[in-house]
């Protein structure tokens, strides 16, 4: 959760905060209850928030990952967490890389281009509160049934974007085909280019090579958000030459103000409500790093633990994340999961170690 401060106002008063948007049915005005993170009716007269500029801003990225290390980095840089609006669902960005391995034989491939659009605010200074609104702040306790009937909070703009991400699970019967692969699309910049020659490579190729491809896609002209759909090759280019032509930004997260920067008879927030989305993400990239590990090792039982940690990361997506001490003992949960990770390539340490004694006596006899 991202947390902005008002200018001049004082340090550490969340005057205002960043929470995934979670649906079509907010509106510019909804008031927002902080406390039971569920909406409110609106406390305000009606507006329309204003973009800070019409300029989109354009992000590409291809990415090839043929090392354990590559991918842990991945991992650490794009894996994070939005904490949401309402409800127990958690959005994770990059959840394509769960459950995710390398080896000698395998490759990962990401191509996306993110379009981002300037976001929308309204100035809490020209707002008005309602007139029924200013009635019931008048009232005797006007400021708790306030706050019971409207929140603490109201949505006065959003960031929205579109995104298309395509994913390539490439495995080779040997490193130099994958490496063959790589190059091709090494010297693009651009996310046409780069899809057109993948896929070439995936044809000169397709007797020794096996690929998965799947697509995300948000904010795509009407359509609901794809995740993971499995697609063919030749569909990832069709579609992305659609999906430029017919992008439409959608809302990712809405953009929270105070009642107090609007009306000067409601104190400023006093509490700092953190919904740990740094711990959160941090705990995600944790169990994500600890599943690929676990699937790249020889030994098939540890192909077993990773399931365990699957359950766990199904189990992170639907805590109650207003409540800070689940999140604490879940930490917790994690860190005996990296326990039990840690054994494991113990084990595999001292076979290996095993196994380069037993040749180096065999090679002396």
């Amino acid at each position: 959760m991202a947390v902005a401060e008002e200018k001049g106002s004082t340090s550490g008063v969340q005057t205002f905060l960043e929470l995934g948007w979670t649906g079509s049915h907010i509106t510019f005005g909804s008031g927002y209850d902080l406390m039971n993170r569920s909406l409110r009716a609106s406390a305000l007269e009606p507006f329309q928030p204003k973009a800070e500029s019409n300029a989109l801003d354009y992000y590409s990225d291809i990415q090839t990952i043929d090392t354990q290390e590559e991918l842990k980095a991945k991992i650490k840089a794009d894996v994070e967490v939005h904490a949401p609006l309402e409800g127990a669902k958690i959005e994770v960005s990059a959840g394509y890389l769960n459950s995710v391995a390398i080896s000698s034989k395998t490759m990962l491939q990401v191509i996306e281009e993110v379009i981002d659009q300037p976001p929308v605010r309204a100035d809490p200074g020209t707002l008005q509160l309602s007139q029924k609104a200013k009635a019931l702040l008048a009232e005797d306790n006007g400021l708790e049934k306030f706050r019971a009937h409207y929140g603490e909070y109201f949505v006065y703009g959003c960031r929205s974007k579109s995104s298309f991400t395509a994913v390539y699970n490439f495995e080779a019967s040997s490193k130099e085909v994958l490496n063959e692969i790589k190059a091709s699309v090494k010297l693009k910049s651009d996310v046409a280019s780069a899809i057109a020659n993948t896929n070439i490579s995936i044809s000169d190729n397709k007797s020794s090579v096996k690929v998965a491809i799947s697509m995300h896609i948000k904010g795509f002209e009407d359509r609901e958000e794809e995740k993971g759909k499995l697609v063919k090759m030749t569909e990832v280019e069709s579609t992305f030459e659609k999906f430029q032509a017919g992008f439409k930004p959608k809302p990712y997260l809405a953009l929270l103000c105070h009642y107090s920067a609007v009306d000067n008879r409601i104190p400023e927030p006093k509490s700092q409500f953190k919904f740990l989305g740094h711990t959160l993400g941090e705990s995600f990239q944790r169990l994500y790093i600890m599943q690929s590990d676990l699937l790249s090792s020889p030994m098939v039982k540890a192909h077993d633990y990773a399931t365990t940690v699957a359950q766990a990361c199904d189990k992170l997506g639907s805590l109650d994340i207003g409540k800070s001490e689940l999140i604490d003992a879940f930490v917790k949960e994690i860190d005996g999961c990296q326990q039990e990770v840690d054994k494991w390539f113990l084990r595999e340490s001292l076979l290996t170690d095993a196994q380069k004694l037993t040749d180096n006596r065999l090679s002396d006899m």
